[in-house]
């Protein structure tokens, strides 16, 4: 058994909690956050940064999302982490047009919890093992998985400004 099988591969741990599709996003950032420590608390200023560079979330306002994380961190305190990979990783949730939007708000949320390395974003070597494994439990190519990688990365190191900043469209990264 892998790591983090019992995140992304448990199908002993689930829950009758249903999630809309920007929880369940919004989840998959939660879990990557989470996944090497479980019981760390949850990073929420973190979480809404990232959550808010993802167009899927412009129509959320603030109490919106900080109301679904708090529905989301339920759900992983008291059910565990792959009972919330479980709710997510559902058609209904989290359909196909989906899951390169959910796979780079993980690339995101790695990159975010890793820091900067110099002046430059990258994916943490310790972030790494964890990205491939969602990649395949998402069902993403290598290719896509790189070239949403490498989206990201090249999003995220944009200079922010009110007049430049755009969210990441889930279109550029399918």
């Amino acid at each position: 058994m892998t790591k983090y099988e019992a995140i992304l591969n448990n199908s002993d741990e689930f829950t009758d909690v249903k999630l809309t599709p920007t929880e369940g996003i919004a989840s998959i950032a939660l879990i990557t956050m989470l996944a090497d420590r479980p019981d760390a608390e949850i990073p929420v200023d973190r979480l809404l940064d990232i959550l808010s560079t993802f167009e899927l979330f412009d129509e959320s306002s603030e109490e919106d999302l900080l109301a679904s994380i708090d529905k989301l961190a339920e759900i992983a305190d008291k059910e565990g982490l792959g009972a919330l990979f479980n709710a997510a990783d559902d058609v209904e949730v989290i359909s196909d047009d989906l899951v390169p939007t959910a796979y780079a708000i993980a690339v995101a949320a790695s990159i975010t919890m890793g820091g900067a390395d110099g002046n430059s974003l990258t994916v943490p070597p310790m972030r790494k093992a964890f990205l491939q494994e969602l990649q395949v439990a998402l069902d993403v190519d290598s290719e896509e998985a790189a070239t949403i990688t490498a989206d990201v990365l090249a999003t995220l190191q944009e200079p922010p400004s009110e007049e430049t900043a755009e969210p990441i469209a889930n279109e550029a990264i399918e």
